[in-house]
């Protein structure tokens, strides 16, 4: 919503304002890494234009002020404090921001996460105005995390129908050698 004023005197000369009525809070893109993303070492450092963390952006039609980020492992159900995996409790942890036309775009330095395994990214983001991401609605990226060799599984083959027998949901490489 936009709006002007303009005011005169009883002279020629004529005065006029404008404003920017923002309610909303900055949108939010997570750039690195993506949703559903499956990465190796080197994707993960691949991902953001400085290696070794979590990126994306967020805009606004006012100054985006502040970006903060969670990363929780799956595995344990722990938050990263800044050092490691070790909080209970969600910890919401500041972003490098760099100021871009219509908002900022954002980087956490985050070591590689380890143990392999799936981790879940929360990302909030408030403006100059004091708008904020809504409690409970972050911007949020699952990803996971393979940097060990899938072990080598094992396959069924009955005609010219090829069947892993590995776990559903599992992962598996397949090499074959034609002879």
């Amino acid at each position: 919503l936009f709006f002007s004023v303009r005011f005169s005197r009883l002279r020629s000369d004529t005065n006029s304002f404008r404003w920017i009525v923002d309610h909303a809070s900055p949108s939010i893109l997570i750039t690195s890494p993506a949703n559903g993303a499956t990465l190796d070492a080197a994707g993960y450092n691949a991902g953001c234009p400085s290696p070794g963390g979590v990126c994306g952006a967020a805009t606004d039609r006012v100054p985006v002020a502040s970006v903060s980020v969670s990363i929780r492992q799956s595995q344990t159900g722990e938050y990263w404090s800044g050092k490691s995996y070790s909080s209970k409790h969600e910890v919401y942890l500041a972003a490098i921001l760099s100021k871009v036309a219509g908002g900022a775009t954002w980087f956490y330095t985050l070591p590689r996460p380890a143990p392999d395994g799936s981790y879940t990214l929360h990302v909030r983001a408030s403006d100059a105005l004091g708008h904020a991401t809504a409690p409970g609605h972050p911007g949020s990226s699952t990803f996971s995390i393979y940097t060990s060799p899938l072990p080598a599984q094992p396959f069924q083959i009955s005609g010219d129908a090829m069947t892993p027998l590995y776990p559903s949901g599992s992962q598996a490489v397949l090499a074959l050698k034609l002879t």
